[in-house]
């Protein structure tokens, strides 16, 4: 590729440069530039001097991976989160959460000014979270597969064993997420159980490219007192054992609301298909909020933080 006009002729893909991150984009990479030309690094930090890796060039822009990491900023952390570094579901872990709200805050001051061209406009800091950790009243995870051990086969087949899990970063491969340390414990709770039952029972993950197997996707949706509603898409209507899966899930999880399937037999990236039906229990959930009641179902859109859709209410009211 000829980058003569952004200096960068001598450079290409697997090259590797040193770096100085000097801010951070709207999608939570780092941004540092060599020549005036740009380049976005995951998980780096304002402050960083980096040796980096070309992964992508452009015209415009490049991209690269952290290869060394030469001075850290000192808002660099260690993310407390075991699969961070491959898991693509966080962007912040590895900066300070002061440092969090000031970039967060200048995002949004960032997109007034430049999508908006309103420059006056008066972007007051972010506001924390006293416990910035097992906050998120939703997950989604994937359903894939990976092969029994040998001494299995025997007994399972050449089937894959099912896990859950979130896509890495600008791939569709599924890192293995045991626990998410962002969603709330009742998530955690039933997203387990329902791990545990799915490979107890054998349900086949469903795969993209060969359009086999039936389990899609596996969602969890909770309150702040800790009610679950857990919802399952598939791509087909009826699940072998489905009253199995859901007394073992029972079993397992006090607060369980409800329990239900969700029809995508499409080939798409859409999580939800259209039809929703219910196999046990309510097909939503009741949540409060500053005295206010929300049915939630399984398609509702609705603040995934519950303490920060409080600190809005309570700044309305101010």
């Amino acid at each position: 590729m000829d980058l003569r006009n952004n200096g960068l002729s001598a450079y290409k893909v697997g090259d590797r440069i040193e770096l100085t991150i000097e801010d951070i984009a709207a999608g939570g990479e780092g941004v540092g530039k060599i020549d005036g030309f740009v380049i976005f690094v995951p998980a780096s930090a304002p402050g960083d001097k980096l040796s980096v890796e070309l992964t992508t060039l452009k015209k415009k822009y490049g991209r690269g991976r952290i290869a060394k990491i030469i001075e850290p900023s000192r808002r660099r952390v260690k993310p407390p989160c075991p699969v961070y570094e491959n898991c693509g579901g966080c962007q912040f872990q590895h900066l300070d959460y002061d440092a969090q709200l000031a970039y967060k805050t200048k995002m949004v001051q960032d997109a007034i000014a430049h999508l908006g061209s309103l420059e006056s406009v008066e972007v007051k800091p972010c506001k924390g979270m006293s416990d910035p950790w097992a906050y998120r009243n939703k997950a989604q995870m994937m359903v894939a597969g990976r092969p029994y051990l040998e001494r299995e086969h025997s007994e399972k087949g050449p089937r894959l064993r099912p896990y859950f899990g979130f896509y890495a970063q600008r791939t569709h491969r599924v890192v293995p997420v045991s626990e998410c340390l962002i969603q709330s414990k009742a998530n955690n709770d039933v997203l387990k159980a329902a791990r545990d039952m799915t490979e107890r029972l054998g349900w086949v993950p469903y795969d993209e490219k060969s359009e086999t197997g039936f389990l899609r996707y596996v969602l969890a949706r909770s309150t702040v007192k800790g009610d679950t509603l857990l919802i399952l898409v598939a791509s087909q209507p009826s699940l072998p054992n489905i009253k199995e899966f859901v007394s073992g899930v029972r079993g397992r999880v006090k607060n369980l609301q409800g329990v239900v399937v969700n029809l995508n037999p499409h080939r798409t990236n859409v999580v939800l298909g259209t039809t929703t039906r219910l196999i046990w229990g309510k097909d939503h959930l009741i949540e409060e909020i500053s005295d206010l009641k929300f049915r939630i179902s399984p398609k509702s859109f609705f603040q995934v933080n519950p303490w920060g859709l409080e600190t809005i209410y309570e700044c309305l009211d101010t």
